[in-house]
Order: C-alpha cells, then structure tokens, then sequence
C-alpha cells in the first residue's frame, strides 16, 4: 500500500476514535496551536519505556502527519526510560503502511532509516533514552505513549505539557499466530489519533 492511500484511509476512520479520546486529542491540538502561533514551531517527544514499538509508532506517524498537513518546523522525536531496540515487528508493521526502512547496521539497537515519496518524513528509527541530546530539551511536548512510562517519569521539568496517550503494548502479540495483525492494528490505531490530532491542529491553524 502507498502512504498517502494508508493514511487518507486512517483520516476516513475518526469514527473509530471514541469521544473521549477525541476530546484528549482536541484539547493537545489547541495547546500545539497556541505554541505554533507563538513560535512558528512545534517539538513533540513521544515516550515509552523501552522506545521499541509504540513510541516509535508515533513518531513516524507525527512526521508524517506534519508532512502531510504541511505543518512547517514541526519535528517528531521518541526515546524511552530505558535502552533496547526498534523491534522487528514494528518495523514490519510500517513497512506494510507504505513506509521503506532498511536497517543501516549490524549492532542489536541497529538505526533503522525511514523514508517514504514524501523527503519530509525521512527519519531514523532506534531505541534512545527520552532524554538523550538528539531528543528536544526544552519547549517540547511529551507524549506518554505507555502508562509505565507515564509512571516512571512523573515529572519531566522543560516540557511545555504532558500528554497520556497510553496505548495497549502489541507486544502481548509476540510469538503468536496474531503478531502481524496485532501490530498492524496498534500502528493503524497511533496513525489515526495522530492524524486526527493534526488535522485538528490545521484546522486551528487556518
């Protein structure tokens, strides 16, 4: 499937998106619209514990949301409260989306180089710790993409907000005849809220 057809097909699907989620997601989208009208620029640092599936997820997913909206100097970033890897699943999952990663080493929390037709949603996926120097240090917002991780960072002082968008961890799914399905069902998911979200975001904007 091409990107572009993944996502207008997760924009179609905001029915998906219970009322209370959306009212979560609308309320961040006017807290980015206020930073953006300031400063003309967004930093969003999605965190998870292990910086493996989920966060990861969403921060391919906010790069090309912000692409696709044209939201200019708007940049996605993860990181974890702990080291791992980009998992293969995950990987897998985005592949399926539309996207093209080929891991650029040998090493276990290997740098996975992401790109689409799109130049503006070229990044590299890997495992980092949420406050590692190539993640923002300050005026960012964080988004908690795991309750553990929303838990073990209860205060994190140089973020404009903190937002819990908990997902359910498709690592339940590893090992089973589900796996594909699973991931591809929590990256369809992220893609549709963060979408939702930034459409949102436009619209303020305009």
């Amino acid at each position: 499937m091409l990107l572009k057809e993944y996502i207008e097909k997760r924009l179609s699907e905001a029915e998906l998106i219970s009322p209370d989620r959306k009212s979560l997601l609308q309320a961040w989208a006017k807290d980015m619209a206020y930073e953006y009208k300031r400063n003309q620029k967004l930093d969003l640092l999605f965190i998870c514990t292990h910086n493996s599936r989920r966060s990861q997820f969403a921060e391919a997913w906010g790069t090309s949301a912000a692409a696709y909206f044209d939201l200019k100097n708007t940049k996605c970033y993860s990181g974890g409260t702990e080291v791992t890897a980009c998992h293969q699943n995950t990987v897998n999952a985005l592949q399926s989306a539309g996207f093209t990663l080929r891991p650029a080493g040998r090493e276990e929390n290997k740098p996975y180089p992401l790109s689409s037709t799109n130049p503006d949603t070229e990044m590299v996926l890997y495992s980092k710790l949420y406050s590692a120097e190539e993640n923002p240090q300050k005026q960012f917002f964080a988004l908690m993409t795991c309750a553990s991780a929303d838990q073990n960072c209860p205060y994190i002082p140089e973020a404009l907000s903190r937002v819990a968008l908990n997902y359910e961890d498709p690592k339940i799914a590893d090992g089973t005849p589900q796996e594909s399905e699973i991931y591809g069902e929590r990256c369809a998911e992220i893609a549709r809220e963060i979408l939702f979200a930034m459409e949102t975001l436009k619209d303020l904007l305009n």
